[in-house]
């Protein structure tokens, strides 16, 4: 695969402030961020380009929203974002208090995502709202946003295991816990170590050793579905594994290992990135282990992630640098292939989803991967120099 790589030249300075500039206009300007009524300050999923219109709002999605305006130094579009959560999104009573309700459909779009609707309550939604709450306190302060990062925090906890995995899903209409093979998100898995970010973070600003234990276990519990190759088990039923969920379980024992100076959990991330760009020619969503082979959809997430992952580590690493810096121009020019160039500005500059018909939409989350891997990419492998501040999205 490098061999055949090697031919995948760097991208010229220029043409990375181009593509950086259009992601940051997209995300800050083209509406993906609601401006006015009852959801404004939260973020759509996507820009629906046939249908011409956005899908729905997205409690997860808004937390990383906040996480990547205060990349952006948008600090102020952030607060706005918060507000939405601690107003719309949070729930105020029960077992499920100070978990995020996972979705609001205000739009025609995605009637198939019978799943994601307001009564469901998500873990790792939760965790990606703390992480972007838990960041702003830390940037501007703010009692509301304090408190508001305790309350999502709390409500993870609740939502932990003896073994230090998570519940996946509270389910308000019925009152139950919710953990099934029916997805990757609906089961425990070391992908909620992206979850134990916004913990880490909420232990930097409190000293609360409670905090520190919950991400901690959840590390642990995830150094267990990896395998030796470096993969994430992402189906307990299949052993097989989505690449996605695999980098996030990447991501959170990164981000956790080096908040904490824990570097068994950063020694695995390494491995997992490894793993990934060893298969940059090939990655498609779901790796069969059976087989040995990537099939499902193609996704621009996937190319984000394992881009920014790897800048990450090549930084420190000469020898890492060396040997994958060809994957790492694929990758980059990968995401440039994804970034939409219409007219329109609903579309322009944002990072579209998949390869297929269905997956024609220009994508929140993606683009958020996408503006901070890009970001990386153009200090790290183009600049020579090191990432600037230590924000994960």
């Amino acid at each position: 695969m490098q061999d055949e790589l090697l031919y995948e030249d760097q991208i010229e300075a220029e043409d990375l402030e181009e593509i950086i500039s259009g992601l940051k206009q997209w995300i800050t300007e083209s509406g993906i961020q609601n401006t006015e009524g009852k959801h404004s300050g939260s973020f759509n999923s996507w820009f629906n380009i046939a249908q011409e219109d956005y899908g729905f709002v997205y409690s997860e999605i808004t937390g990383y929203g906040m996480t990547t305006l205060i990349f952006l130094d948008e600090v102020e579009k952030a607060k706005v974002a918060a507000d939405w959560i601690i107003g719309e999104s949070m729930c105020k009573d029960g077992f499920e208090k100070g978990g995020v309700k996972t979705s609001f459909k205000v739009k025609k779009d995605d009637t198939a995502r019978k799943l994601f609707d307001d009564t469901v309550v998500c873990t790792f939604d939760t965790g990606m709202a703390l992480n972007g709450m838990a960041n702003l306190y830390n940037t501007r302060g703010g009692g509301s946003i304090f408190g508001a990062s305790v309350g999502l925090a709390n409500f993870l906890l609740r939502m932990q295991k003896p073994d230090g995995s998570l519940n996946p899903i509270y389910d308000t209409k019925n009152g139950e816990v919710v953990n099934t093979e029916q997805k990757w998100s609906t089961q425990s898995g070391s992908y909620h170590t992206k979850v134990a970010m916004g913990l880490v973070d909420l232990y930097g600003l409190t000293s609360d050793q409670t905090y520190a234990n919950s991400a901690i276990g959840i590390c642990d519990f995830a150094l267990q579905q990896q395998t030796s190759s470096g993969r994430f088990i992402s189906f307990r039923d299949t052993g097989k594994t989505n690449v996605h969920p695999h980098c996030y379980s990447a991501e959170g024992l990164y981000y956790v290992g080096k908040k904490i100076g824990n570097d068994e959990y950063v020694e695995s991330a390494k491995r997992a990135t490894a793993w990934t760009l060893n298969n940059a020619d090939r990655l498609w969503q779901i790796y069969e282990p059976d087989v040995d082979v990537f099939s499902g959809d193609e996704r621009s997430d996937i190319f984000a992630q394992t881009l920014r992952l790897g800048v990450l580590f090549a930084q420190d690493d000469s020898d890492f640098m060396e040997e994958y810096r060809p994957a790492l121009n694929h990758l980059a020019r990968t995401v440039q292939s994804y970034q939409d160039q219409a007219a329109d500005v609903r579309q322009h500059g944002g990072i579209n989803y998949g390869n297929h018909v269905i997956d024609k939409n220009v994508n929140s989350w993606c683009s958020m991967f996408a503006v901070q891997a890009m970001e990386y990419y153009k200090q790290v492998v183009a600049d020579g120099g090191h990432v600037d501040g230590n924000l994960l999205i």
